[in-house]
């Protein structure tokens, strides 16, 4: 049986889809959260570097949420664009086959465009397979159909693709690329790391250890120079993480891994620490952000601010400058043939849709010839 990582946001978690069809035929590892970028694909795809490259796949979706940080959120594209970057090089090393899907993004604005010509630029530049599925839709004008909200594609067409994914690694091409000049060092903070009183968290699907941020902590000196990239936690209810006096992060109630926009560079003045006063934050997240001067968290705003519940930290250090992507050739492989007939599909809705109405139709028919009978008798 086949070994698959699936990285991703919520579209590689919802029940019954994309999981659920990759898990069919194959022992899945599944490192996705919702509401999370490329940056929580490469704090997982570090944390579980071994195992990861273990697999026979990674299949890998993070543009719907690159996009919304940016739409939503107001994070600067420029640093949305930098970590796709770099979570691409990190993955380029797992050495094992990779898949990348470009999922379907309602919107057509130049935001949405320059967030997926990233990614197809990094999928071309480390030769990956890749399902442009965003485009496949779009082509066959069959967007409102299989996309009925903001990000998530009809759950049995991605449970389709993930079955075919699994039935056809073996068409899957095995990169063959030239060494890879590693631009970044990273190091992952877990709550442990910090000698802290640990509580696991946990519901259906994750569990985490996590410290309560009740008073202010400090780092090694042995990580003065990183920067610090995004912090996963996971809250009781709002909550604010406040790094030293001038920046303070929105969370919500959620395990959710949140970028960080600001360039924060750890020194012996560096200091983390929950913010339970009712001052707004500096910078806010997806499913964490401001409309009209209210503070959102999952559209319900909330009067009670909780201590952070802090599971991770991502911190990075540059080592060498990143050189413009030149593609001297073109390897990708494209997977259009892993999407089952989408137009046939939407025509088999159809017909069963106005069988079940014909069939509703002559139940209710019968029902009435029978009452009407029996009225009449």
């Amino acid at each position: 049986m086949p070994k698959i990582a699936l990285l991703g946001g919520s579209n590689s978690v919802l029940k019954d889809g994309l999981k659920a069809g990759l898990s069919k035929n194959a022992e899945l590892y599944n490192y996705a959260l919702g509401a999370s970028t490329s940056l929580q694909n490469l704090h997982e795809l570090i944390k579980n570097a071994e195992l990861i490259r273990s697999t026979d796949c990674v299949v890998t979706e993070s543009n719907v949420n690159d996009f919304h940080s940016v739409w939503l959120a107001d994070f600067p594209i420029h640093i949305v664009l930098n970590n796709i970057d770099k979570y691409y090089e990190m993955l380029a090393m797992a050495n094992t086959k990779v898949l990348v899907i470009i999922m379907p993004l309602v919107s057509t604005c130049d935001i949405a465009d320059r967030i997926n010509q990233q990614h197809m630029l990094n999928i071309r530049r480390y030769d990956f397979s890749y399902i442009n599925l965003g485009y496949l839709i779009s082509n066959d004008e069959l967007l409102p159909f299989y996309v009925r909200d903001i990000g998530h594609p009809n759950k049995y067409l991605m449970n389709l693709i993930g079955k075919n994914i699994v039935g056809n690694l073996n068409l899957l091409p095995n990169r063959v690329i030239s060494e890879i000049e590693q631009l970044n060092e990273y190091e992952i903070l877990d709550a442990k790391d910090f000698l802290l009183d640990i509580k696991i968290k946990n519901n259906s699907i994750f569990s985490r250890d996590l410290i309560t941020l009740k008073s202010t902590i400090n780092f090694k000196e042995c990580y003065y120079g990183y920067d610090i990239l995004g912090v996963e936690a996971w809250s009781d209810g709002y909550s604010k993480l406040k790094i030293n006096d001038d920046y303070i992060k929105a969370y919500n109630n959620e395990l959710q891994f949140h970028d960080l926009s600001s360039k924060i560079e750890i020194d012996e003045c560096t200091q983390l620490s929950s913010d339970c006063s009712k001052q707004l934050p500096t910078e806010f997240s997806l499913n964490a952000y401001l409309i009209d001067s209210l503070f959102i968290i999952d559209s319900k705003p909330e009067k009670q601010i909780y201590p952070l519940g802090l599971s991770s930290i991502l911190l990075c250090k540059k080592i060498k400058e990143s050189e413009p992507m030149n593609l001297i050739q073109d390897n990708s492989f494209d997977c259009s043939f892993l999407v089952p007939d989408l137009k046939l599909l939407h025509s088999f809705y159809l017909e069963s849709k106005d069988k079940k109405v014909r069939w509703k139709k002559r139940v209710r028919q019968f029902i009435r010839n029978k009452y009407i009978k029996m009225m009449k008798n």
